[in-house]
């Protein structure tokens, strides 16, 4: 991994944008950030949900559930995701004629 300053990595960014590896910010001599290459939305993505302290919660939370109950079937699974999707799609009103 490519180490790069605070001040190198102000000065010199678009080289650093285009790295292929993680280059490690720092600062005064600490680490501070990780800069991360990514070629798709798909990868961003995976980065900002991998860092998501939130849903990493959930996640755990649920494979927790799932080790403790064994789950659902696939198509109760589906069946509960399709009622739930339609008691939260507001109701849409009629053009009325005139």
């Amino acid at each position: 991994m490519k180490t790069a300053t605070v001040s190198a990595l102000r000065s010199r960014l678009s080289d650093y944008l285009n790295q292929s590896e993680p280059v490690l910010v720092t600062q005064g001599g600490q680490a501070k950030a990780v800069l991360l290459p990514v070629s798709s939305v798909e990868d961003m993505e995976r980065v900002l949900m991998a860092n998501d302290r939130e849903l990493m919660k959930l996640l755990e939370e649920a494979d927790r559930r799932i080790s403790r109950t064994g789950g659902i079937r696939h198509e109760a699974f589906w069946a509960r995701v399709e009622r739930e999707t339609r008691a939260r799609k507001p109701m849409r009103k009629r053009a009325v004629k005139r």
